[in-house]
């Protein structure tokens, strides 16, 4: 069975981090560039379990003047995705998974 999750979130700033996270791979980028100063880092938990969803696709969503950006890309082996060089703005994100 599919579950999708929603969550709001806003960009994090990492900057003053020793080492910074391996990026999350970018499976689809639509109407948005990379070309920001921020990061994006979250991630999936099962609300029933509190563990980590690995895997999971994780779509990004930037409401902006021109209509809307979208990031697509999957969790790593501990559920987190990390996104660096966004532009500033909020951002939707939905994970979905088996």
């Amino acid at each position: 069975m599919k579950k999708l999750f929603l969550i709001l979130a806003t960009a994090v700033v990492l900057s003053s981090c020793a080492t910074m996270p391996k990026e999350s791979p970018i499976l689809e980028l639509d109407n948005i560039a990379l070309d920001g100063e921020q990061w994006i880092k979250v991630q999936n938990i099962d609300k029933n379990t509190g563990k980590p969803i690995a895997n999971a696709e994780c779509a990004v969503y930037l409401l902006k003047e021109d209509g809307i950006g979208r990031i697509v890309t999957k969790t790593d082996k501990h559920g987190w995705v990390y996104i660096q060089n966004v532009p500033d703005g909020k951002y939707y994100i939905m994970f979905s998974g088996e």
